[in-house]
């Protein structure tokens, strides 16, 4: 017996850990163990490597578009928007796109210098789309951009060369929907520890809703379009991972996500119509404000937090934002920051002391509800912006907080 356990601890400690299958938009890709996905803004993912070799290199994972014009022309047009909105006016193109003659498929490549590092921006031509990649590495100095390529040729090529595009024939991680007994919006909450930049562990409510379509479809978090009928092809093109397709089975409840991920949840009493845990939270289904209902009344957020432990400064700071609704349709805006505290040395000593404030005046606007949402329009041409709206039974929710009455 002793022997037979050491050989399969031997089996067990030879065998790699399983890469996950994950899916961005046409990308299907095969996540190592040892990655991990990081912030998704717009439709770009972040992929994180956790590797000490190369701290600062990240990979991109963009959009595709339709192969229109020439990949030069594609990657000089949408090559930065790789990059966060913050880092793009910073940045400068070190090589124009043009063709690798050397790559495999038709690719086109631009360098950009951005946020101390060195972006290669690139655009593959997979059947009748162009793919949006990059890879950002550190550039300080020659030896850091050296290793940075040596990193990428050796761990991260084999893994993008082993890419497979739903534009070329790969089939979608995503299982195709089934008629279900589920619709409407679903909401709940938990009380979950979060730690701030003071170190100290804050808790605070963590929501939840889930938007269910009886065709089979689901969303987690606020649908693009609301509660109105959910558009695949527009959710595939922009790569959103939040939305896919649930399958019941007697009290369970499988959520496949259209990037890959996995969930189960269960029912709550006898049947799934009752109620749903995800494990920490239970969440009902709630009623959304029907079309055309005026509000009357202010939704507020507050944040605050202590400054970095060891950054030479004691207090904290704070930012506040409030939107009031009329009656007749318009809003209202406001929101400001604050900081204040001391300057201390290393052995502690208050050297000095500040405090600063500012407020803005965000454009107020008009709104309308509208498929179980406020969409707000701001009257200075921003984009609108989309909240949930709904009624528990004890207090009307604008996204995740309670609107106030007047």
């Amino acid at each position: 017996m002793r022997v037979l356990f050491l050989v399969l601890l031997a089996l067990a400690l030879a065998t790699p850990a399983v890469a996950e299958p994950r899916q961005h938009g046409n990308v299907i890709f095969d996540l190592p163990a040892s990655w991990s996905l990081g912030n998704r803004e717009r439709s770009v993912q972040v992929v994180l490597f956790h590797d000490d070799r190369c701290g600062f290199c990240y990979l991109y994972l963009g959009p595709s578009a339709p192969a229109e014009g020439t990949l030069e022309d594609f990657l000089a047009r949408d090559g930065l928007t790789l990059l966060n909105p913050s880092s793009r006016s910073g940045a400068q193109i070190v090589q124009p796109a043009g063709l690798d003659p050397t790559a495999s498929r038709p690719t086109a490549v631009m360098g950009v210098a951005a946020n101390g590092g060195l972006l290669a921006a690139m655009a593959l031509q997979v059947g009748d789309r162009f793919q949006l990649l990059g890879f950002q590495g550190g550039a300080y100095d020659q030896a850091e951009a050296a290793r940075s390529l040596a990193f990428y040729q050796r761990d991260v090529a084999p893994v993008v060369d082993a890419f497979r595009y739903v534009s070329e024939g790969a089939a979608p991680l995503l299982p195709r929907a089934q008629p279900g007994s589920l619709s409407g919006l679903w909401w709940g909450w938990t009380m979950a520890p979060t730690f701030g930049l003071d170190g100290q562990v804050h808790t605070e409510m963590d929501y939840r809703t889930l938007v269910f379509w009886p065709d089979g479809h689901f969303y987690d978090g606020t649908p693009p379009s609301g509660l109105g009928e959910l558009d695949a092809t527009a959710l595939t093109d922009s790569a959103d991972p939040d939305w896919g397709t649930y399958r019941e089975d007697g009290p369970t409840l499988s959520l496949s996500f259209a990037d890959g991920r996995l969930e189960t949840l269960a029912a709550t009493s006898d049947g799934l119509s009752d109620g749903l845990s995800d494990g920490s939270r239970t969440l009902a289904r709630v009623e959304p404000l029907p079309d055309g209902t005026s509000l009357d009344g202010t939704v507020s957020t507050f944040f605050h937090s202590g400054f970095v432990p060891g950054s030479g400064l004691e207090g904290g700071f704070s930012s506040s934002t409030s939107i009031s609704l009329f009656p007749d349709g318009h809003y209202e805006s406001e929101g400001g920051q604050a900081a204040f505290g001391n300057f201390a040395d290393l052995d502690g000593n208050v050297t000095g002391s500040f405090a600063a404030a500012s407020s803005a005046t965000p454009p107020g606007g008009s709104y309308e509800v509208r498929d179980g949402t406020v969409i707000l329009h701001p009257a200075d041409g921003s984009p609108d912006e989309r909240q949930l709206a709904f009624s528990t039974g004890a207090e009307v929710m604008i996204g995740e907080a309670a609107l106030e009455p007047r």
